[in-house]
C-alpha cells in the first residue's frame, strides 16, 4: 500500500508491493490466507499451478506452486503454463520469457516484434505463435493478418502465412499443424455487444486454408479448444452449448440448458468458461455468473458444484483424473468438488479478518487500536484486545452475553462500552424489566461506569433461539472522551447519546455520521460533492461546509485539522480557513484513518486486513499485515519487517525479476522490529537497504546433485552432495535444512567462488524435505533454497531425549558471579528426568557446572560431542541459565551473547571474541541433528551483575528480537527468561524465578486441561502468566518471559510421576 504501492487481495493471497530503488521486494502470503471480494482466477496447464488477477489491479497475474503454497511468479500479461514440461510464458517489453519451473535451468528471453497482436503458446509448451495486422493501403479500411508460428527450442524453425482481414486472437493444434484464429462478424455500431464470433483454421505448414465457422448468436462467451477430442466447445449467450469439429468446422452436437435460460449470461466483469471432461465426453463442466454445473449437449443438468444465493464463482478448472474441480469466488475462498456428485471433499477459506472501519491510538500514541487487535509502535506486535466490537446482546434472562460493536472502544484502553440487556423478575414469574442499556464498563475490573436505558428488548429482537433473546446488526461509535455515542441498527434505533446525563437525540432520517475525536458529526453530498458539519449538541443547524467528495472517515487531529479520508486519498483541512492545507493520495482502497500527535505520521486502513503508516508529505513509513488472530507482519520500505506469531509459515518475499525469497535468506540483517518502530517514529536510520543488498552483494546459487531426491531408502543416513557457486556476493555459511530443521553449517566454502560440497545427512522416519541456502561473505543474503525430498522407511522406535545444561554461576570476574545458575541447571534437568521418561526410550543429561566446565571452549567442543550421538528422530533440549545481553558495535551491529565463565571485561571487543555470540548458539545447537529442539535460556541481564552489564553494554536490539533471530535461523522453539531489558529475577525459593516457574510447570501446574499430560503449549502459557504475574507482585518489577514453540507443540511432562 502506498506511494507506488498496490494491495491486492485475492483467493489465495494477498500481495504487498514496496517501491525500492534497485527491486521491488514484496511480501506475499501463501495460499488460503487472503480476503475480499474481486477475485479472478483461471488455472492452466497442469494440478500443480494457479493463475490468479484481481479486479482491483486487472494487468496483473500471479502463479501459486499449490504443493508449496509459494508464489511462482508476478506478471503484467496473464501467464500461461504448458502441459507435461512445466514451462511457464508470459510476455512483456523485452519479448517472450520462459521460466522453467522447479528447474535450475535459466530463464530464456525470445525477443518478438514491437508491433505485434495476441501472443500463444502450444499445450505442450514446444511453439508458440503471435499475429501482426496492418492495413492493405494507408487509405484503406481492408485489413491483412500475418501469422507467426515458431519453436521454443529452435530459433531456426519458422512457418508463417498471411490472410486478408482483421484477426485478433491465434490457438495452436501443431501436432495437426493447425492453427485457430478469432475474428469478429455482422458488428452492428449501433448496438452494443453485437459482434458475433468466427473461427478460422489454417494449416501453417501448408499455408492452406481449411475450413470457418460462423457462430450466428451474438456473444459467444466461453471457447475451450479440445484438440485432444478435435473439437471446439463454445457457450452462447442463449444458454447453448455447442461442440464443433475441430478438422471440419462442422457442428457436431448442441443443447440448450432450458434450466438456466431465465438468468442473466453475459455480464462484462465475469469470466465464464466451459470446459471438457477427460474420461466424459459426452459432458462438460460449466461456470456461469452464479453456477458451476455438470451439463450434457442435451442440456441436461446433472449435478450442481456451486449454486444459490450468494454463489459467485471466478474460476475452475478440472484436476488430471477428471474427477474433481476447483472452484474460486470472489471473495476468496478455494474450493474442491467430487465432479459426479457435486459432493465438496476440500476447501481453503479466506482470511476473515479485516481492520475495519475504525482506528485510533492510545492516549500516549504508542499504541494503534484497530478492529479488534492492537498494534504495539514500540515492538511491532498485535494482540487480541477486548475493547473492540460488539455486534449482538444474547441472554437467557439469567446471565448478559455481551458481543461486538464496531467502534465501541475507549483509545486510552480504560474502558469500554457494550448494548446490554437487563432483566427483572416480578414475584409471580414475569418481567418486570424487559430494557436494553448503554453500558460503559472499567476494562479493568469489569465494573458499570455509566448506564443508561435505551429501549425494551423486543424493539432490537431479531430472532429467538433456544430461549436465547439474540440482538443483532447493532454499532456503536464509542467516544468517551467527548462524552458521546452513537448507537444504530437496523431496526432504525439511531441516536446521539450523551454519555453523562443519557440524553438521546434521535438523528435516524439525517443520514448522520461521527467526526471523531471531536464533537462534530457531518452529511456528505455526492450530487453537490460537499461535507456539512453539525455539533452533537446541536443537529439542527449546520456549522460550516466543505468540497470535498465522498469521504470514507473524518477525524480531527491533535492540530484541530480535520483529516478527511476518500477512497485513495487524504485531505487535511485547516481547523480555521477550512482550506486544504495538504493531502496525499496512495493506490488502495482505505477505510478508515487515526492520526499520531507524537510521531507526526497517519495510519489509514484498508478493508483488506492491513494499515498503512504515512507522513504528513505522504512518505511511506510501513506496512503492517494481519494474517490471523496471533499472526502479522510489517515491514518497510528500505526492507526491514518484523513478525508476531508464526508470521513465517505464511509469508514468502518476490522481487520484480520474479525471484523468491524465503524470509530466512535476509532475516539475520533485516528482522528488525526495533528499526520498523524506529522508521515510523522518525528517529532511526537506516544503512544499507535490502536492495542495495541484493544488487551490491548477491547471493551464491546452490545446485543440488538430485540423484537421491524423489528416492525412497531404508537407510538412516545419506550422502548429500552439491555445488556452491559465486555470483558476486562471496561465499558465507552454507546451511542445510530438513523439515524445517537446521541440521547442518558448513563454513568449508568461505572465501572460494566455487566449491563442490557434500554432507552426511542423518534421516527422520518418513518424508525428508531437504534444503540447502548459501549466504554471502557477510551473511546478510542467503540464495534461494535449493530443494528435493527423501522418503525413509526404516523404524525409528521411541526417540531418546537429549538434555544439554550449562549453568554458570562462577565467573573469572567475579563480579559476575551468580548464587542459583548452578542450582537451576541441576533442579531443570532433574526434574526433567523425572517427568519426561514415559515419552522416550531413555534421557541422557550432558550438565556443565563450575569454572572449567562452563567456559566458551568447554561448552563448544562439549556440545559438539553431543551432537554425533544424536539421531534425526531424537528430541535435543538446550539449556542454559547464566548472564546474557546484547552488544552494539560501532558498524551498528547488533548481537546477542551468552556470557560465559572465562569473560573478564567487559567491553564489546572483549565480549566478541570471549563470549558464545546468537549465531555461535544457532551453529552449536544446529549441528545437532535432531528435528525437534528446544533452546531455553534463563540469562538476560541476571541480577546486581546484570546492571553491571546493562551500563556498560548498549543495547541495540531486544532479547527478543535476538532470540527470534536464533529461532528463525536454528529451526528451533525456544524459552527465554525476558524479552526486552528486564532482568530475569534470581532468589525465588533458591532459584531463578524464570526456571522455578518451568519447573513448577513441568512438575503438573501447567496441565490445564488436566490430563496428566504437560504439553509444550500449555509450559509456554503456565510460564508467561506465572513469571509475569510473581515479578509484578513479589519483586514490583516486571518480567515478561518471551516463548515461542513453533509448530512442536509435544507432550514434555506427565503428572503421574
Amino acid at each position: 500500500m502506498g506511494g507506488n504501492m498496490r494491495f491486492i487481495v485475492f483467493c489465495v493471497s494477498a500481495l504487498l508491493f514496496a517501491n525500492f530503488a534497485f527491486a521491488e521486494i514484496k511480501p506475499v502470503l501463501q495460499i488460503g490466507h487472503a480476503p475480499g471480494p474481486g477475485v479472478k482466477f483461471s488455472a492452466m496447464g497442469t494440478d500443480d499451478y494457479l493463475v490468479t488477477s484481481h479486479s482491483e489491479n486487472k494487468n496483473e497475474y500471479k502463479v501459486w506452486d499449490k504443493s508449496t503454497g509459494k508464489i511462482a511468479g508476478v506478471f503484467k500479461s496473464k501467464p500461461f503454463i504448458s502441459k507435461g514440461n512445466k514451462r511457464l510464458f508470459y510476455t512483456s517489453d523485452k519479448g517472450l520469457t520462459v521460466k522453467f519451473l522447479n528447474s535450475s535451468k535459466p530463464d530464456l528471453s525470445i525477443k518478438l516484434p514491437d508491433y505485434r497482436r495476441t501472443v500463444t503458446v502450444s499445450d505442450d509448451g514446444k511453439y508458440y505463435g503471435y499475429l501482426q495486422v496492418y492495413r492493405k493501403a494507408e487509405d484503406s479500411n481492408d485489413m491483412i493478418t500475418y501469422v507467426f508460428v515458431k519453436k521454443v527450442d529452435d530459433p531456426s524453425y519458422e512457418n508463417s502465412l498471411n490472410i486478408d482481414g482483421e484477426f485478433y486472437d491465434i490457438e495452436l493444434d501443431m501436432d495437426r499443424n493447425r492453427v485457430f484464429l478469432k475474428s469478429i462478424y455482422g458488428k452492428d455500431p449501433a448496438k452494443m455487444f453485437s459482434e458475433k464470433l468466427k473461427i478460422t483454421c489454417l494449416d501453417i505448414v501448408k499455408r492452406a486454408y481449411i475450413h470457418s465457422v460462423n457462430f450466428p448468436e451474438v456473444n459467444t462467451t466461453s471457447i475451450t479448444y479440445d484438440f485432444e477430442n478435435d473439437r471446439i466447445l463454445t457457450l452462447l449467450d442463449n444458454w447453448n452449448i455447442v461442440e464443433v469439429n475441430a478438422s471440419t468446422g462442422d457442428i457436431n452436437r448442441r443443447g440448450q440448458i432450458t434450466a438456466m435460460n431465465k438468468k442473466m449470461i453475459y455480464t462484462v466483469d465475469e469470466t465464464l468458461t466451459i470446459l471438457p471432461i477427460k474420461n466424459d465426453k459426452d459432458k462438460v463442466i460449466v461456470q456461469a455468473p452464479t453456477d458451476v454445473f455438470l451439463a450434457d449437449f442435451e442440456g441436461k443438468i446433472y449435478s450442481h458444484l456451486i449454486s444459490g444465493k450468494g454463489a459467485e464463482p471466478r474460476g475452475v478448472s478440472i484436476t488430471k483424473d477428471s474427477k474433481y474441480v476447483y472452484v474460486v469466488d470472489r471473495w476468496g475462498s478455494l474450493e474442491k468438488y467430487e465432479i459426479t456428485t457435486g459432493k465438496k471433499v476440500d476447501e481453503i477459506k479466506p482470511l476473515e479478518f479485516t481492520w475495519g472501519t475504525n482506528l485510533d491510538f492510545s492516549a500516549d500514541m504508542k499504541t494503534l487500536y484497530g478492529y479488534g487487535y492492537a498494534l504495539s509502535l514500540e515492538d511491532m506486535t498485535t494482540t487480541p484486545t477486548d475493547s473492540d466490537k460488539y455486534n449482538a446482546v444474547v441472554t437467557d434472562n439469567k446471565s448478559v452475553h455481551r458481543y461486538k460493536a464496531s467502534g465501541s472502544f475507549d483509545p486510552a484502553d480504560k474502558t469500554y462500552a457494550s448494548l446490554e440487556h437487563f432483566t427483572k423478575t416480578k414475584a409471580d414469574g414475569t418481567l418486570e424489566d424487559d430494557t436494553v442499556y448503554f453500558v460503559v464498563r472499567d476494562k479493568s475490573t469489569n465494573k458499570i461506569i455509566k448506564q443508561h436505558p435505551i429501549t425494551t428488548a423486543d424493539v432490537l429482537k431479531n430472532e429467538m433461539h433456544n430461549d436465547l433473546l439474540i440482538i443483532t446488526k447493532i454499532d456503536i461509535i464509542y467516544d468517551y472522551k467527548n462524552g458521546y455515542a452513537i448507537i444504530s441498527s437496523d431496526k432504525d434505533i439511531n441516536m446521539i447519546l450523551d454519555i453523562e446525563s443519557g440524553k438521546k437525540t434521535n438523528i435516524s432520517k439525517n443520514s448522520f455520521k461521527p467526526v471523531r475525536n471531536s464533537q462534530l458529526l457531518y452529511q456528505n453530498s455526492n450530487k453537490t460533492k460537499t461535507i456539512t458539519f453539525f455539533s452533537v449538541k446541536n443537529i439542527e443547524t449546520s456549522l460550516f461546509t466543505i468540497a470535498s467528495e465522498y469521504p470514507r472517515d473524518i477525524i480531527k487531529n491533535s492540530k484541530g485539522q480535520l483529516v478527511v479520508l476518500k477512497d485513495r486519498e487524504v485531505s487535511v483541512y485547516d481547523g480555521l480557513t477550512r482550506e486544504v492545507a495538504g493531502s496525499f493520495s496512495f493506490d488502495f482502497r482505505a477505510t478508515a484513518v487515526a492520526y499520531n500527535s507524537l510521531f507526526n505520521v497517519y495510519a489509514i486502513a484498508s478493508p483488506y486486513s492491513s494499515v498503512a503508516f504515512y507522513s504528513p508529505t505522504g512518505e511511506l513509513k510501513s506496512d503492517t499485515l494481519i494474517i490471523d488472530d496471533k499472526t502479522s507482519i510489517t515491514y518497510t520500505d528500505e526492507g526491514y519487517f518484523s513478525g508476531t506469531g508464526e508470521f513465517y509459515k505464511h509469508v514468502h518475499f518476490v522481487d520484480e525479476n520474479l525471484n523468491i525469497y524465503d524470509y530466512r535468506q535476509f532475516a539475520s540483517k533485516f528482522y528488525r522490529p526495533e528499526m520498523v518502530a524506529s522508521i515510523i517514529s522518525g528517529t532511526g536510520t537506516t544503512g544499507e537497504t535490502l536492495s542495495e543488498v541484493i544488487a551490491s552483494q548477491p547471493a551464491p546459487s546452490v545446485q543440488l546433485n538430485k540423484q537421491i531426491c524423489g528416492t525412497t531408502t531404508t537407510e538412516e543416513s545419506i550422502e548429500l552432495s552439491f555445488n556452491v557457486s559465486d555470483n558476486g556476493g562471496g561465499i558465507g555459511d552454507v546451511i542445510v535444512y530438513i523439515n524445517g530443521t537446521m541440521v547442518s553449517n558448513d563454513k568449508r566454502a568461505l572465501k572460494k567462488s566455487a566449491t563442490q560440497m557434500s554432507e552426511k545427512l542423518a534421516l527422520s522416519s518418513g518424508d525428508n524435505i531437504i534444503e540447502v541456502i548459501a549466504y554471502n561473505k557477510d551473511n546478510s543474503l542467503a540464495g534461494s533454497p535449493s530443494r528435493c525430498s527423501v522418503n525413509a522407511t526404516f523404524d525409528a522406535g521411541k526417540p531418546t531425549l537429549h538434555v544439554f545444561s550449562i549453568g554458570i554461576d562462577q565467573y573469572e570476574n567475579t563480579e559476575l558471579n551468580l548464587k542459583y545458575a548452578g542450582a537451576d541447571a541441576d533442579y531443570f534437568t532433574s526434574t526433567l528426568q523425572s517427568v519426561s521418561g514415559k515419552f522416550f526410550k531413555e534421557i541422557k543429561v550432558t550438565k556443565l557446572t563450575g569454572l572449567e566446565a562452563t567456559s566458551k571452549k568447554s561448552v563448544m567442543e562439549k556440545i559438539a560431542q553431543v551432537a554425533t550421538t544424536v539421531k534425526a528422530d531424537d528430541y535435543f533440549i538446550f539449556y542454559a541459565a547464566s548472564h546474557g545481553d546484547i552488544v552494539k558495535f560501532d558498524n551498528k551491529d547488533s548481537r546477542y551473547f551468552l556470557i560465559t565463565s572465562n569473560i573478564i571485561f567487559l567491553d564489546p571487543e572483549n565480549i566478541q571474541n570471549d563470549a558464545i555470540s546468537q549465531e555461535e548458539i544457532v551453529d552449536m545447537v544446529g549441528n545437532v541433528q535432531a528435528r525437534n529442539k528446544i533452546i531455553i535460556m534463563d540469562s538476560c541481564h541476571s541480577g546486581q551483575a546484570g546492571k553491571q552489564i546493562q551500563k556498560m553494554l548498549f543495547i541495540g536490539m531486544s532479547t527478543k528480537t535476538a532470540v527470534e533471530l536464533i529461532r528463525m535461523a536454528s529451526g528451533s522453539s525456544v524459552f527465554t527468561a525476558s524479552q526486552k531489558t528486564e532482568q530475569a529475577l534470581e532468589g525465588y525459593n533458591g532459584h531463578g524465578l524464570f526456571t522455578y516457574t518451568l519447573v513448577e510447570g513441568l512438575l503438573g501446574k501447567a496441565d490445564k486441561d488436566s490430563d496428566g499430560h504437560i504439553m509444550l503449549s500449555e509450559l509456554k502459557s503456565y510460564v508467561e502468566r506465572t513469571v509475569y504475574k510473581r515479578s509484578k507482585e513479589i519483586y514490583k518489577a516486571v518480567q515478561i518471559p518471551y516463548i515461542n514453540i513453533g509448530s512442536l507443540d509435544i507432550p514434555i511432562a506427565t503428572t503421574a510421576n
